[in-house]
């Protein structure tokens, strides 16, 4: 199973992202991706983004810097556990209210980069679920009271509090679907049309049926394979779905990010049936997918987190850090719409003929929401 790697950075893209202003108050962020339109700005990393029956836009931050157990993580980079993940509502006159907030989290405690928490947002009606990452050993959350009892969940969210209805990394304890270490870090989610839900874990390689009573079901895994790097060797690379979304089709779609090295135009985007089975890739040539959304003519978007690879982020060169949003057409025509100071984007929304993205989106509080106008082809 993967571990923390997928969603802690190497040490130069640290490096890297050290030079960016501390606050979004500083106002030397550079300008918004060619073609979009700034929402609002703020936030700490963002990793979801869902519109709700009022017609606000709703954001699940994973946080910031934590303050509580702190530890020396990869690289001499200190981990801490925190309480700063939180929902934030964004009205349509642009005002930001944070409306559920202390909710546990882990991070880099000298950047708050990267944070580990609220993941996922889905409506199902008028109720707002939330989803919770954890990455690592579901057996880490007994010991840290509160926090651990946070992370790895889906909860209903209304009126400031949250009420838990499945414990995602209990599953992978219990079942460890895919095999190997026992690792969970449930990263994506989405509403399917009964009110039940489709979940992904970028830990345990899974894809996993939530019905509305919290039980938990695996619907797919996903395979280690090998894979051929530009000095000609091969290496066994883990899959890491990273998105999930309903697709028009009746089907679910599944997007990979995949393992270390990270290596370019391997990540892959699958179907798997309402009823489970085994995925059936449909599109390739992606690097580090970390979101799907679909637009209402049918087609799919795919947002790439580092279109130049994990592996290969250069302190020294900013557009190594630059994302990619990709339209596929229903009959398989691409079109890139995006990339330029598109930096390390989380999550990509489709609503009312545009894209909403995540820019800046694994750093804390300078990330920013975009809007993209698109016409769907």
């Amino acid at each position: 199973m993967t571990t923390r790697r997928t969603l802690i950075l190497s040490a130069a893209a640290i490096a890297a992202t050290r030079a960016l202003p501390a606050r979004a108050q500083d106002d030397q962020l550079p300008p918004p991706p060619p073609g979009t339109e700034l929402v609002a700005v703020g936030f700490s990393n963002p990793r979801d983004l869902a519109f709700g029956p009022d017609g606000a836009l709703y954001v699940a931050e994973a946080g910031g810097a934590g303050t509580e157990a702190c530890y020396d993580g990869p690289e001499g980079y200190p981990e801490c556990w925190g309480t700063s993940g939180a929902i934030a509502r964004v009205a349509p006159d642009g005002t930001i209210e944070r409306i559920l907030t202390g909710v546990g989290n882990r991070s880099m405690q000298d950047t708050g980069m990267n944070a580990i928490g609220p993941h996922g947002l889905a409506f199902v009606d008028d109720t707002l679920y939330l989803l919770t990452g954890l990455s690592g050993s579901p057996d880490v959350r007994e010991g840290l009271g509160p926090i651990g009892a946070d992370l790895g969940r889906i909860f209903r969210a209304q009126d400031g509090t949250k009420t838990e209805l499945a414990d995602i990394a209990g599953h992978e304890a219990t079942d460890n679907p895919a095999g190997g270490t026992v690792d969970a870090n449930p990263f994506d989610i989405t509403a399917l049309p009964d009110g039940t839900f489709a979940v992904v874990d970028t830990g345990g390689n899974d894809l996993m049926h939530v019905a509305a009573d919290g039980t938990v079901t695996t619907l797919a895994t996903f395979a280690d394979r090998d894979v051929t790097l530009p000095d000609g060797s091969t290496v066994t690379m883990q899959a890491v779905p990273s998105a999930v979304e309903f697709g028009p089709d009746g089907l679910i779609y599944v997007g990979t990010m995949t393992g270390q090295p990270f290596p370019v135009g391997e990540a892959r985007v699958f179907t798997v049936p309402l009823a489970g089975g085994e995925p059936t890739e449909i599109a390739s040539g992606f690097t580090n997918i970390i979101d799907l959304t679909f637009d209402d003519a049918g087609n799919l978007y795919v947002l790439e987190w580092a279109k130049g690879g994990l592996g290969n982020i250069n302190p020294e060169d900013p557009s190594t850090m630059q994302g990619q949003l990709t339209r596929i057409a229903p009959d398989g025509t691409r079109t890139v719409l995006a990339g330029e100071q598109l930096i390390l984007p989380t999550v990509a929304e489709y609503h009312n003929g545009a894209i909403y993205l995540a820019n800046f989106g694994t750093m804390p509080e300078i990330a920013s929401i975009v809007r993209l106008p698109v016409a769907e082809a």
